[in-house]
């Protein structure tokens, strides 16, 4: 027996060496969770029991969107007090409203927070409700139908003017409310609720939940009043990794059955920006120019995509070339993790001729991660670095990072919250007491993230299949051969 306990207790020293052994292997990640990526508020979703009513469900998914607050660090006093007041009135109503006034109201509560990054998700909407049976796209102020169903092709190209009673303005301001972050961000999301009928009676812009009003100007320049009838929402539709980019490209998205009409079967080329929605990253040499093109839509890999092969393919391929221009293409780049990619693109400008040019493209659709590389490859290019396309999809300053999964327990719709700060201008290191701490090693005290070079995206450019970045690129670079 005193053999026994003593191989027990050598057992349980053992254990014990190993346990803190653990801990003090793991402590600097469960540390970094515990501050920069919420679990156990998140995971308490799975512990409401199954309710007995459409009320109970409701006061449920309430109830548990009053945690987000507590795990997103973008709140203001001001704006948490207001937060939890139109919940409190979501609350006394919420056996009364729709479906879609239920998921309105809760983007709004939430939008509140002011942050690109604290928001519902765009397509959780989209997966829930009914939407019309053309696509829109903003371009420069201007809202467009880029795809019909293939019944609405003579809509094709039309600019939108009114929806519902509301002019496109109007309209325009409305949805946005629903969205937090600077208003190009909101205006670059808001397009799913402008799609939407359910979405856009809910939020009074139109009269009926199942079709919409519209005014339009044809490409005839004729104007046309019609009503659109709702498609139902799509069965088992996944919009993972659908973003709202995707509509310019011909890639078939989740609400069509059969192809719809767009504007890419009638271009000769496509431009490389658009050229592969379903190809993360790739790069091309433009040999006629001596450029390099490197395309980053995610900056993560998943699937068959490695972003660190990528990169590591890449630099070998490149290793003892020099190039007069390198673009580097983030305007349909959502993010992503940055530590992936932003050693490379602080090397980049070691890639170029002595007067070379970096090149970095942007739009409202860069955002994130995709903004922590623009600042990287503006600081490390110094002048040779030059922002070109529009402004990114948010402030210099902003609050991002999350955790696991923030999805109400009933209704299912997905909320992204925000725990770290940054300043991708100033920096923020030793200035802000939330900092994200993964962002110390990386100050890049820049001017301003606006591009340097202004190139809106027009409609009758997209019409035309023309990428007007690329040529006032080849442009500059041309005047530049002249001189």
């Amino acid at each position: 027996m005193a053999q026994i306990w003593k191989y027990t207790k050598l057992m349980l020293k053992l254990i014990g060496v190993l346990f803190v052994a653990a801990l003090l292997y793991f402590s600097p990640n469960i540390y970094h969770i515990y501050k920069w990526n919420p679990v156990v508020t998140p995971l308490t979703s799975y512990l409401y029991s199954s309710p007995e009513t459409r009320k109970q469900a409701r006061l449920d998914d309430v109830h548990f969107l009053r945690k987000l607050q507590s795990i997103d660090n973008s709140f203001t006093p001001a704006a948490s007090a207001q937060f939890h007041k139109e919940l409190d009135q979501l609350k006394s109503v919420a056996n009364s409203v729709s479906d879609a006034e239920f998921a309105l109201a809760a983007a709004h509560a939430v939008a509140l927070a002011d942050n690109g990054h604290t928001n519902i998700s765009a397509n959780s909407l989209a997966e829930n409700f009914n939407l019309l049976p053309v696509k829109f796209y903003w371009f420069d102020g201007n809202l467009h139908i880029v795809r019909t169903a293939p019944d609405y092709a003579h809509l094709l190209g039309a600019k939108v003017n009114t929806i519902g009673s509301k002019t496109i303005s109007e309209a325009s301001v409305i949805a946005n409310s629903y969205f937090g972050g600077p208003q190009n961000w909101r205006q670059y999301l808001s397009t799913v609720i402008l799609e939407s009928p359910a979405l856009l009676n809910a939020s009074g812009v139109s009269a009926k939940p199942n079709s919409t009003m519209l005014n339009l100007t044809l490409e005839n320049d004729h104007s046309l009043d019609i009503e659109l009838e709702a498609l139902p929402p799509k069965p088992n539709a996944i919009y993972r990794g659908i973003r709202p980019w995707m509509v310019l490209s011909e890639k078939r998205l989740p609400q069509e059955s059969s192809p719809w009409h767009q504007y890419t079967s009638s271009w000769e080329d496509i431009p490389l920006y658009l050229s592969k929605p379903d190809t993360p990253y790739f790069a091309e040499e433009m040999e006629a120019s001596n450029g390099l093109y490197i395309y980053l839509s995610f900056m993560l890999s998943y699937g068959e995509h490695n972003i660190y092969a990528f990169w590591e393919e890449l630099n070998q391929r490149i290793a003892d070339k020099r190039y007069k221009f390198i673009i580097l293409d983030l305007r349909n780049n959502p993010g992503g993790d940055y530590n992936s990619s932003v050693s490379h693109i602080a090397k980049l400008p070691e890639y170029l001729e002595q007067n070379g040019k970096l090149f970095v493209a942007t739009t409202n659709a860069t955002f994130s991660a995709a903004i922590v590389s623009t600042s990287v490859a503006k600081f490390h290019g110094g002048e040779q670095t030059q922002i070109i396309g529009t402004r990114v999809g948010d402030r210099d300053q902003f609050w991002a990072e999350g955790g696991f999964p923030f999805r109400l327990p009933n209704s299912q719709h997905r909320f992204s919250y925000a725990t770290g700060y940054h300043d991708w201008v100033n920096g923020c290191a030793d200035t802000h007491p939330l900092c994200y701490t993964e962002n110390e090693g990386i100050v890049n005290p820049i001017k301003s993230l606006d591009p340097d070079i202004h190139v809106p995206l027009k409609f009758e450019d997209y019409q035309l299949g023309k990428d007007t970045v690329m040529e006032r690129i080849l442009e500059i670079m041309n005047s530049r051969t002249g001189e």
